[in-house]
């Protein structure tokens, strides 16, 4: 058996998700010569995820500050959590923009917007900036598209998505900001300073 074939009277047969490679083709094989910087977890929006994450909290402390970002859409019900502040890419520049203007350590949405892949040469469409923390919205799509996404990932020796809760880009109107959990996508609010899993994306 070779490429994406299954095979075996008990294997479960998962169909990997494209690799995206830092010329912009997208593949579900391995191409010799190219290098990958992430895997497409949503084709419709041409949207990749990293090939590695981190732990870290939503806001640096103390927590005497307030973190909620007053430019950020404020999305306080679940009921609507997957319409609201759905833009990951214009919440992270929001959300490091209003850091930056008031001092504040915004620890998720930093690491993201600072994140490149460890490409030898880096375009434009990759580069620092490029990269954001995703909204619910985005989170979701990735929730269920897990599976296939970790596939192509252990097919490229990269960190695969674990079962805990991603950090979003979506806040709300208090001190609290919405994850997506990776085992079976569901979604919660919780206070910022706690560290959860980081994962960046890219639009590509």
């Amino acid at each position: 058996l070779t490429g994406n074939s299954c095979g075996g009277k008990y294997e479960k047969c998962i169909l990997p998700a494209k690799i995206l490679y830092g010329d912009g083709t997208i593949s579900r094989e391995i191409v010799a010569g190219k290098t990958a910087i992430g895997v497409v977890f949503d084709e419709n929006n041409r949207l990749a995820v990293a090939l590695s994450q981190t732990q870290l909290g939503w806001i640096e402390g103390p927590y005497s500050v307030s973190t909620h970002v007053p430019s950020l859409e404020s999305c306080d019900s679940e009921n609507n959590i997957l319409t609201c502040g759905i833009n990951g890419k214009q919440n992270t520049a929001t959300i490091v923009s209003y850091g930056k203007t008031k001092g504040y350590g915004y620890s998720a949405a930093e690491y993201c917007i600072t994140y490149k892949p460890s490409a030898t040469q880096t375009q434009a469409w990759y580069a620092v900036g490029q990269w954001f923390l995703p909204s619910v919205k985005e989170l979701n799509i990735l929730a269920q598209n897990k599976e296939a996404v970790n596939a192509a990932l252990q097919q490229i020796n990269a960190v695969k998505l674990n079962d805990d809760s991603y950090w979003s880009s979506t806040g709300t109107s208090v001190n609290n900001a919405w994850l997506v959990a990776m085992d079976y996508g569901t979604r919660h609010n919780m206070p910022p300073y706690l560290g959860y899993s980081v994962r960046a994306v890219v639009k590509y």
